[in-house]
Formats: C-alpha cells, sequence, structure tokens
C-alpha cells in the first residue's frame, strides 16, 4: 500500500529554496540573474516608448481624414459674425456715449419711497405679524381664554396613556 501510495505523491522541482555551495540560496541568485537581464533591456523599452509617443504626437498632428462639407452660405455667415458682433458693440458704446452727454439718467423723483417693510412669510402667520403687534393688541392676545400651552412630547406612547386615562 505504501508503496502504491508513493508513486502517486508529486515531487517539486522548485529549488529556489536550496543553497549553492557558496551557501547562497538560489532564488536571490535567479532573481539578481533576471534584474540583470531586464536592466540591459531597459534601453530598448525607453526607445520603444519614445517611437510609440513620436508616433502618436504626429498621428495626432496629421490632417483629419473626414472631410466636412458645410452649407456655403452658413460658412460665409460663420465669418461674418465676428463682424457683425464687433460692429453691434461698438454702436452700443457709442450710443450710450451719447445718452450720458444730454442727461438721460434717472431722475431722484422716479424713484419710489421706501414704505413700509412687507413682513417675510414664515411657517405661521402668527410668527411673522408678533415683531409688528402694538402694545394693546399683545394684552389681548395674552388676555385670550383660547390659547392653551401645550404638553405634547410627539411621542405615541404619551398619547395611548392619555388616550387609555379618558376611557376609564
Amino acid at each position: 500500500m505504501l508503496r502504491a501510495i508513493g508513486a502517486q505523491i508529486e515531487k517539486t522541482t522548485n529549488r529556489e529554496a536550496c543553497r549553492d555551495l557558496s551557501g547562497r540560496r538560489l532564488r536571490d541568485i535567479n532573481e539578481e540573474k533576471r534584474l540583470r537581464k531586464w536592466l540591459e533591456g531597459q534601453e530598448d523599452r525607453e526607445r520603444d516608448a519614445a517611437e510609440r509617443k513620436q508616433k502618436k504626437i504626429e498621428r495626432l498632428m496629421a490632417e483629419p481624414k473626414i472631410e466636412i462639407n458645410l452649407n456655403p452660405e452658413y460658412e460665409k455667415g460663420r465669418q461674418e459674425l465676428p463682424e457683425r458682433v464687433s460692429a453691434a458693440v461698438e454702436a452700443g458704446w457709442e450710443a450710450a456715449g451719447t445718452s450720458k452727454e444730454m442727461g438721460t439718467k434717472r431722475k431722484a423723483e422716479d424713484v419710489k419711497p421706501k414704505g413700509k417693510k412687507k413682513p417675510k412669510l414664515w411657517i405661521d402667520a402668527e410668527l411673522s405679524d408678533c415683531s409688528s403687534l402694538s402694545e394693546d393688541d399683545e394684552e389681548e392676545t395674552k388676555m385670550s381664554p383660547e390659547q392653551t400651552i401645550s404638553t405634547d412630547s410627539g411621542n405615541e406612547s404619551d398619547r395611548a396613556s392619555e388616550a387609555s386615562s379618558n376611557v376609564q
């Protein structure tokens, strides 16, 4: 039985953990060889990268292969547009310069007098009116029997206990 099992066990071929006669691990020696080979090929890789970059730049700088046939009227209008815009701006500056000389500034009479500020809309209309109440109005709101203090904390357990006390 042991002979049959021994034949089935695969033996390893990885000897990198072993040492050579000088005591160094074979793994370290192989790594040094790979590093030397990689460093020798470094110049070739840099040269290839520079060539790829140069080809990419040439490809981007080349004229596009796509031909665009636009309407000649559109092309003419597109070329005239900057000229028309600059002419319109110049005309606007001239018009603004002449209007200042004529004195068409807004007169002080035209300014609307500022009245009482409108109260800003808040969550509750009563809250926004509180600051604008007169003393007499304040006394009336204090004396009002409709006003009650709420002790509701918002918990449903409070409401349930209150309802059960009202039923009994």
